[in-house]
């Protein structure tokens, strides 16, 4: 009988999950759940204290379903995602008719939505990891790849409930479960992006401004009613009473302030960013109050999923940093808002470092240095600088490593050096910019760096637009180049290819390109004198590009102000 058989194979898996349970906890996972380390950090252990039956091993490995779903594993890691998306699918329909377990059914689900994910196919891969919840509700991969499907979809509000219900499956601490941390960090920049405050749900902190004292490098004056938890309601001692608990409640609710008290007496707000900023916790936000702060002399590590945002307009929330170490090193996906950055010291106002999972959104932001570069990126971060103005006494932005920053509709303005200095294999990219007023270079591409600009304008500067050496390379469309001290100047092997923009070499060569570089453009407005080799000129043919000659003769810079050779060894560009 059909009871029967599925009341004898119950109590099969019933005994099977028995021995597992008696089993020590496994240190790897299991040969079906591979393919997480392929797509997303996933923190998994089978040792898992699972409520349900073991999820890899609850039907007979000669199963029909089973061969086809080690077929759609196999086709994962070979990268054939189509044939997987099948394979699993005929798996799906074998355990069906074969009445497998929920818990095998849900394996099956998972894994699909895994492939339709990697293919885009969003829409398929959140229907199914949504079967795998409804078979298995406790188990917390299938929210994984629900929330993933949600994020690409922009249900960002969605991902982040998804996560949450996860989370509060497990107790981490005392359970080796899923780490939802990584994919929550990319999911609330993502909607940060957007507009959207998803990614950060939890408090809201405020650091009030230290006025007058700021440039001193104090916090915000002491306020009782914030910084002090309410004292006890009591009736004088004689009486020998104390009010009830609904009456102390009545009175410190009434009291200003009390608002921002935490129970326990912790406060919400602050004298100071580096208290609030110790306080927070992932997902908080960081609310500036209209003033001047300051961090204390000391950098604010940002290394939590936290929002920093200014009050008011722009301009009117500022951070007066007094220090010879970065106003912020971020190290962590986060979101940084209106706030006016006037840092003085010897040291770079903004830095991000780490590895390519570290995408913080800087936006709405003004930036300066009056001792050294405006903001350095390092490492292989992928950070947003968006609408912001910047403003350093060396560099306006210094990239290093193979970070890959990108810049939209910034000002990058006067600027003691360049005004951007791409090194190593950075790969920094600016659209819809503005790069002008340099007492350098605009755009400076040194080593193996390969700088992208769409729709930017480089003028007004005291050298030449855009310098390229050593292995260097540029892309460039739309936009324009005039006004500075020379156009475009490549050395060493360097490579430039510029698309429909307008050149111009203002007081010197519109276009110089020695040794065995390789300018390339193509429906360009060049006007000016040109100095290229017989290679070089191959690479802008006239039929191409509109060249016309400048209205005076124009020749090399003097060896003075940027063109000055000063030897440092400590520099790396001469």
């Amino acid at each position: 009988m059909p009871g029967q058989e599925q009341r004898e194979l119950q109590a099969r898996v019933q005994a099977h999950a028995t021995r597992k349970q008696q089993q020590p906890a496994k240190q790897s996972p299991p040969e079906d759940e591979v393919e997480d380390t392929i797509a997303c950090h996933v923190a998994w252990s089978s040792g898992s204290k699972q409520s349900s039956v073991d999820l890899a091993s609850s039907c007979d490995t000669d199963s029909l379903a089973n061969k086809l779903k080690l077929k759609g594993n196999a086709a994962v890691k070979a990268g054939l995602l189509t044939d997987a998306v099948t394979q699993y699918g005929l798996a799906i329909r074998a355990a069906q008719a074969d009445e497998l377990g929920k818990s095998y059914l849900a394996t099956l689900y998972s894994n699909r939505a895994f492939a339709c994910f990697k293919l885009a196919k969003y829409v398929e891969a959140a229907i199914d990891a949504g079967k795998a919840i409804q078979l298995c509700p406790a188990w917390p991969k299938p929210y994984f790849r629900l929330a993933q499907a949600q994020a690409a979809l922009c249900q960002c509000g969605e991902a982040v409930r998804t996560c949450r219900k996860a989370e509060a499956l497990y107790d981490t601490k005392a359970n080796v479960s899923t780490d939802f941390t990584p994919l929550l960090d990319q999911i609330a920049v993502c909607a940060a992006r957007e507009g959207s405050h998803a990614g950060f749900d939890g408090r809201q902190l405020e650091v009030r401004s230290a006025g007058d004292d700021a440039w001193l490098g104090r916090p915000a004056p002491e306020d009782p009613d914030l910084d002090y938890p309410p004292p006890p309601l009591s009736l004088p001692a004689s009486l020998g009473s104390t009010c009830s608990s609904e009456e102390q409640s009545l009175q410190a609710g009434t009291q200003q302030g009390r608002a921002l008290t935490q129970a326990g007496g912790r406060p919400w707000s602050f004298r100071s960013m580096k208290d609030a900023v110790a306080a927070a916790q992932d997902g908080d936000q960081v609310l500036l109050l209209k003033g001047i702060h300051n961090g204390l002399g000391e950098c604010l590590n940002i290394d939590k999923r936290i929002l920093i945002r200014g009050e008011g307009l722009l301009g009117e929330t500022r951070i007066d940093q007094r220090a010879n170490c970065p106003t912020f090193r971020i190290s962590r996906n986060c979101v940084i808002q209106n706030i006016d950055v006037d840092m003085t010291g010897f040291r770079e106002a903004i830095m991000v470092t780490g590895p390519k999972e570290v995408q913080p959104l800087i936006e709405d932001c003004i930036i300066r240095c009056s001792g050294d570069d405006a903001v350095n990126v390092c490492g292989t971060v992928a950070p947003l600088f968006r609408r912001c103005t910047l403003q350093g006494r060396k560099c306006g932005v210094r990239a290093f490593d193979a970070t890959s920053a990108v810049f939209e509709s910034c000002i990058i303005e006067e600027c003691g050096k360049q005004g951007v200095l791409a090194m190593a294999r950075a790969r920094p990219r600016f659209k819809g910019c503005r790069m002008c007023k340099h007492e350098a270079e605009c755009v400076v591409g040194m080593d193996s760096s390969h700088v992208q600009l769409i729709d930017c304008e480089l003028c007004d500067s005291q050298g030449p637009g855009i310098d390229l050496s050593s292995r260097a390379q540029l892309t460039m469309t739309a936009g324009c180049v005039t006004r500075n001290v020379g156009g475009v100047w490549c050395w060493d092997v360097a490579k430039a290819v510029l698309s429909d923009v307008a050149l111009d070499g203002g007081k010197s060569l519109v276009v110089l390109a020695q040794d065995e570089a390789q300018p390339q453009m193509k429906e360009c407005h060049i006007t000016g004198n040109l100095r290229a080799t017989r290679q070089a000129w191959e690479g802008m043919p006239a039929q191409h590009n509109t060249i016309m000659e400048g209205e005076r003769l124009t020749f090399l810079p003097p060896e003075d102000g940027p063109f000055q050779f000063l030897p440092n060894k400590f520099t790396r560009k001469q």
